[in-house]
């Protein structure tokens, strides 16, 4: 599940029309890392409207197979409580709590997923009105000490857009923002000012620019950069046979 920082979607119920309601759910952290040794941390809710929302918690287990991501229901670490009514302009705590009694040995990852439920018409939200409603992704890492990524780029291009692929053969994720790739001749693509993803370790993930990419060649020299959890990433890479 690909989002932006605090990785939120915005799904949109009801019909096009001429006005528009904000949804009104906001979340933070957007991001939470964690020690091995910690049990416990906490989340807060924020609803900045003047109508009452409710929301839905939610922990999933966080893989990575085949480069795309898979979430699966957690057992090991649950939200308390795990759906909440905020008042206007209240905030609420939410706890995010370890209950698995097994030591956390490797890197262990999770999404909290955090939704705004739809709630009922009102005279000011009607079926003319475009509703919107929220739904935060947050990521959640227990990490062990002494734990680094060890990172791997390739490239191809694909169907005539330029494919990166980044492997994490280490033993903590890396974050992923402001990636970008030049290449001979003044070619730059871009895949975006911000964050463009999460590699977990042992685990590949893989980005295609949006626009077609003319004029590369097998074993074309690239440079890619990017930022990282540390700072700047800079790497080389050979462009590979791809299907032009």
């Amino acid at each position: 599940m690909r989002v932006r920082v605090c990785l939120a979607f915005v799904l949109v119920f009801g019909t096009l029309s001429h006005s528009a309601s904000a949804a009104a759910l906001q979340v933070s952290p957007v991001t939470i890392e964690l020690p091995a040794t910690a049990a416990t941390t906490q989340l807060t809710l924020h609803n900045l409207g003047d109508t009452p929302v409710n929301a839905q918690i939610r922990v999933y287990q966080w893989t990575q197979q085949a480069g795309a991501d898979q979430l699966t229901p957690s057992t090991d670490v649950v939200a308390s409580p795990p759906a909440a009514t905020l008042d206007p302009h209240q905030d609420y705590t939410v706890r995010l709590v370890r209950v698995s009694k097994q030591p956390v040995m490797a890197e262990e990852t999770y999404r909290l997923l955090v939704d705004e439920l739809p709630s009922a018409p009102t005279a000011d939200n009607t079926a003319s009105n475009i509703r919107f409603v929220v739904r935060y992704s947050v990521p959640v890492f227990f990490i062990p000490a002494n734990t680094a990524a060890k990172l791997t780029w390739t490239a191809a291009v694909s169907n005539g857009h330029l494919s990166v692929s980044l492997q994490n053969d280490g033993t903590q994720h890396v974050r992923v923002s402001r990636l970008n790739v030049e290449g001979p001749s003044g070619m730059n693509v871009s895949f975006g000012e911000g964050l463009v993803g999460y590699v977990l370790p042992h685990s590949i993930m893989r980005w295609i620019s949006q626009s077609a990419t003319k004029g590369l060649a097998a074993g074309a020299p690239l440079n890619i950069t990017a930022e990282g959890n540390n700072g700047p990433i800079g790497a080389k890479a050979v462009l590979q046979t791809g299907n032009n």
